[in-house]
C-alpha cells in the first residue's frame, strides 16, 4: 500500500521573504507571484515564520485607520511567528488533516536537520486526490480502498459500516 506522501507533491522552489525586509515590497512579490503567502527567512535562509494575504490585509486596514501608512515597516512586525511544520515523508492525508483543523493554506516542509526544503498547499493536496482517484472506478466501496490497511478492511466489515459511515483522514473515522 503505497499512500501519497508530501515529498511527491511539495513546491521544491520556494519563494520567500526576508524578515528584515519591508513589508510594502513583500506584498509587491506576493502579487507579483500570486501568492497567497509565502515562508519568512532570516539572513541566514533560517524559516521564521510566514506571511499570509490576512498579514497584509491587517497592515493596509491599519495603515488606513490610523493614517499610518506602513511602507516603512519590516515584515517581522507582520508575519505569523508560530509555525507547524510537515515532513517530505508524511502523508497527504495527515496534511489534509491539518488543513482541516486550522485556517492557513500553505505548510512549510522541513527535512530531518530543520531545513526548509519545500512547501505543501492545499491545492497540493488537491492535486494528489486527482493522483489516488484516476484509477479508482466509480462504485466502488471502501473494501476495495488501497488506501486501507486489511485490518482495518476487516474492523469495517465486522461493525457492518458501507462508504457513508467512514470517513478518513489521517486515522478512519466510523460515525455508526
Amino acid at each position: 500500500m503505497n499512500l501519497p506522501v508530501v515529498r511527491d507533491f511539495m513546491t521544491r522552489n520556494v519563494i520567500t521573504v526576508r524578515d528584515d525586509q519591508n513589508i510594502y515590497e513583500a506584498l509587491k512579490i506576493l502579487l507579483k507571484h500570486k501568492l497567497s503567502g509565502a515562508p519568512v527567512v532570516n539572513s541566514d535562509s533560517e524559516l521564521v515564520g510566514m506571511l499570509s494575504e490576512k498579514d497584509c490585509l491587517k497592515m493596509f486596514v491599519r495603515g488606513a485607520f490610523e493614517n499610518d501608512h506602513q511602507v516603512g515597516k519590516n515584515v517581522s512586525e507582520y508575519m505569523q511567528k508560530t509555525l507547524l511544520t510537515c515532513g517530505p515523508q508524511d502523508g497527504v492525508f495527515k496534511i489534509a488533516d491539518m488543513f482541516f483543523q486550522n485556517s492557513f493554506r500553505r505548510l512549510p516542509v522541513l527535512d530531518e536537520k530543520g531545513k526548509m526544503v519545500g512547501l505543501i498547499t492545499r491545492r497540493d493536496v488537491l492535486l494528489s486526490s486527482i493522483e489516488i482517484w484516476k484509477d479508482t472506478p466509480a462504485g466502488l466501496q471502501w473494501s476495495d480502498s488501497k488506501y486501507l490497511s486489511d485490518d482495518i478492511k476487516l474492523m469495517l466489515k465486522e461493525r457492518g459500516a458501507d462508504r457513508s459511515d467512514v470517513r478518513v483522514d489521517s486515522t478512519v473515522h466510523l460515525h455508526k
